[in-house]
């Protein structure tokens, strides 16, 4: 998931060892063990995947018996927050309070007949001249669901080229001129016209807060 809303997918980890007495046996392992978060210091960076210190990652580094980790926008922020599971205690959620100033995109695909969640459509966004592809796909870590609506990070870049999805059908739809911080909700072509060419019709609405745009795509 991209932590900082930059473009590059981080990494996050939970940990926790298997065996509760294993500090008996090996002094330097510990069953609560802190999660760890690795930032994608991009193409150019001598170490593609870097570790933040317990200091940068504030309760986060805070040691569990973890073993699921998930994340979603709970706030609605448009940064992405995690929860993590742990053994013998209740989740933890942790808020993303990042304010890098940096511009998103947020993505629900809605299908239509029995995949209603259009799990495993492709998305493809470009912006800035770098294209990201995310995969509707929820499954994650141990026992563990994301959100099923797609963040794109964008850092900088106030501007997006061009939205691609990929129905599971194998149906390609393109949108242009999509806001750089939104949230967007895309309807699956149901009329065969819609799906050789795409049409499509859009009503924007403004939201209070913020000012962020809220996108609903119907197709026609």
């Amino acid at each position: 998931f991209d932590a900082d809303l930059d473009g590059r997918l981080d990494l996050l980890q939970t940990n926790g060892h298997l065996e509760e007495d294993i500090n008996v046996v090996q002094p330097s392992q510990h069953y609560p063990q802190s999660a760890q978060l690795f930032w994608n210091a991009g193409p150019e960076s001598a170490v593609a995947f870097v570790p933040l210190e317990t200091d940068r990652t504030a309760d986060l580094a805070r040691p569990i018996v973890g073993r699921g980790a998930a994340y979603a926008d709970i706030d609605g922020d448009g940064d992405l927050d995690i929860i993590l599971t742990q053994i013998g205690a209740r989740p933890l959620l942790f808020r993303n309070d990042l304010a890098l100033g940096h511009h998103w995109l947020r993505t629900k695909l809605v299908g239509r007949g029995d995949n209603r969640l259009a799990i495993v459509a492709w998305i493809e966004l470009t912006a800035g001249g770098i294209t990201q592809r995310r995969h509707v796909m929820p499954t994650r870590s141990s026992l563990s669901q994301v959100e099923l609506p797609v963040t794109f990070g964008l850092g900088h870049t106030d501007r997006i080229d061009s939205l691609k999805v990929e129905w599971p059908n194998g149906t390609r739809q393109e949108l242009s001129n999509v806001p750089a911080i939104a949230y967007s909700l895309l309807t699956s072509p149901k009329t065969e016209t819609a799906r050789k060419w795409g049409f499509w019709q859009e009503t924007a609405l403004w939201s209070c807060q913020e000012e962020r745009l809220h996108t609903h795509v119907n197709y026609s």
